[in-house]
């Protein structure tokens, strides 16, 4: 079993404000009496904005008695096609293997 914990650093921007007592430049939709809020903020005085995410959080674990499958569940990366079709972020349940030549995956 392993269990992954990817965080990511957000847009910050240099100068802008977070926090209750940020310094705001310019217009913020985000915006809860005064504070500032949200993806990127955090880069000023009152750096106290949200500027890290989580990215994935999973579990990861094989199935017992050499059953070729391994199920995982959480915050995981989604690819179709090799990125192609699909390339994002999900939160849900996935049971992945390969058997002889076959390989497959299946999502919740």
């Amino acid at each position: 079993m392993t269990a992954t914990l990817r965080l990511e650093i957000g847009d910050v921007e240099w100068g802008n404000g977070g926090g209750a007592h940020g310094v705001t430049n310019g217009v913020n939709l985000n915006s809860h009496s005064g504070a500032r809020v949200g993806n990127g903020q955090g880069g000023a005085m009152g750096a106290d904005g949200v500027n890290v995410e989580t990215k994935w959080g999973y579990i990861d674990f094989a199935m017992p008695w050499g059953v070729p499958l391994r199920i995982r569940g959480g915050l995981q990366p989604w690819f179709l096609s090799k990125g192609i079709l699909v390339d994002d972020d999900v939160a849900g349940l996935r049971a992945y293997g390969k058997w002889n030549i076959l390989s497959y995956d299946l999502g919740w």
